[in-house]
């Protein structure tokens, strides 16, 4: 049976206290006012947070910003809790809906800024912008010239004149505005024949609810064209609704797993009754796989780790590309409605069935592999795909030692192309 989770709203008490009738010459002091928002984000941090009992004393009545708040009182491996207005992450998470560019950006291992993916529904996806493009100006700023943060500060505006470089050398200038984007989470899949067996290959951005439906039309086709390896490319997911991974988990696993505990979150001592298995049911398009490699990079956080720890003890896993961000933990999203806030602590940890979990550092990778951004989704000569087929037909990835030198890993990608993004999402509390 799928799994319903809801935004949980806040219930708002009011305690009155009655004084005595004894009388009382002394001015008694106004008691400072304090900002709706921040009380009922305190009272949720104070009861939820993971980390409740490192949470120093504030003064409540200093801060009139939710968010501010959160900064002050968050633990040190806490980099995730969030305060949000609530339309927005309702939009995100529902309808995989946000405002901005689209795409990704990225530094190439020659340092060029490139478009590293793009949303078809978005302003770059409308005007036919694709991963590999190499962006050689900014308002007519040599790209070349600048720092990451001043390529930030131009990314940051609203609308931009970018001056592209297309793959067969041509130079296009585009003025593009920020705008609606709808996330196609299903960036790319593709079946490839590995030494006699089908290999299903599936990039796979966001763990978000329409993704459920996207997930399952695409392990259809896999699971109607025989594939038996998966090739899982999450190098750019930066996490999502736990419940979409729970769906994920149950196309990869079902067949062989059914019903098994793939993860256990566990809240604080207050909450110890709302600890939950995360549990791998059969379903309809559910693979028989014998091998699965799982593409990463310092972008992979969240229900990507999430997914990927829980594979491990059911697999022959094999991790290809660069170390995962590291986030072992999650939270839970409460509206208050009062104020039209999503408060989002980190509220529990996730552990797989093997006890792991603590990957603070993130998940290493078996094989060290740097991506070649210039390459499309699916092109066998991208050097993460084409490492991952490689090991899939010969057992070993075959890149070259030149490939692997120090100092020629690429920045981590600069941006996710929205607005709001779901690098901070887990699940919706209950």
């Amino acid at each position: 049976m799928k799994k319903l989770q809801f935004i949980f709203p806040i219930v708002l008490l009011a305690v009155w206290a009655l004084s005595g009738c004894q009388k009382n010459n002394t001015p008694t002091p106004a008691p400072k006012e304090i900002d709706s928002g921040v009380q009922n984000t305190a009272n949720l941090f104070q009861d939820w947070y993971l980390w409740y009992q490192d949470m120093p004393d504030v003064d409540l009545s200093s801060y009139t910003d939710p968010s501010k708040y959160v900064d002050a009182i968050r633990y040190d491996k806490d980099h995730w809790s969030f305060v949000a207005p609530l339309q927005e992450i309702m939009d995100l998470i529902q309808n995989g809906q946000s405002g901005g560019w689209g795409a990704g950006f990225k530094f190439d291992l020659s340092d060029s800024l490139r478009i590293a993916d793009v949303y078809t529904d978005s302003p770059m996806g409308r005007d036919s912008v694709s991963r590999g493009w190499m962006i050689r100006s900014l308002d007519g700023q040599p790209v070349k010239n600048m720092s990451v943060d001043a390529i930030n500060q131009e990314l940051a505006k609203n609308q931009v004149t970018f001056g592209f470089v297309l793959p067969d050398s041509t130079y296009k200038e585009l003025s593009i505005a920020k705008g609606n984007v709808v996330m196609n989470t299903v960036q790319y899949s593709h079946v490839y024949d590995t030494n006699g067996e089908k290999t299903g290959y599936l990039v796979f951005s966001d763990f978000l609810e329409p993704s459920v439906t996207d997930l399952d039309t695409t392990f259809a086709t896999f699971k109607a064209d025989g594939v038996s390896n998966l090739i899982l490319d999450l190098r750019y997911n930066t996490g999502g609704l736990l419940s979409t991974a729970d769906s994920l988990m149950s196309l990869i696993a079902g067949n062989k797993y059914n019903n098994q505990t793939y993860n256990v979150q566990k809240f604080n001592d207050k909450h110890t009754d709302a600890n939950e298995n995360n549990v791998i049911h059969q379903a309809a398009n559910s693979l028989n796989l014998n091998k699965i490699v799982i593409i990463t990079s310092s972008s992979t956080a969240s229900a990507s780790e999430l997914t990927i720890s829980g594979l491990m003890p059911l697999y022959p896993v094999t991790l290809i590309g660069t170390q995962t961000l590291g986030k072992p933990v999650g939270m839970s999203i409460f509206s208050d409605t009062q104020d039209n806030l999503a408060i989002a602590p980190i509220s529990f940890r996730n552990v797989n069935s093997a006890g792991y979990s603590d990957y603070f550092d993130g998940i290493p990778v078996d094989y060290t592999v740097y991506e070649d951004v210039k390459y499309p989704f699916g092109d066998p000569n991208e050097l993460c795909l084409k490492a991952a087929l490689n090991y899939l037909s010969t057992g070993s990835t075959g890149t070259s030692a030149a490939m692997l030198k120090s100092g020629t890993m690429p920045t981590k990608l600069l941006s996710k192309g929205t607005d709001v993004t779901v690098s901070n999402l887990y699940d919706i509390k209950k």
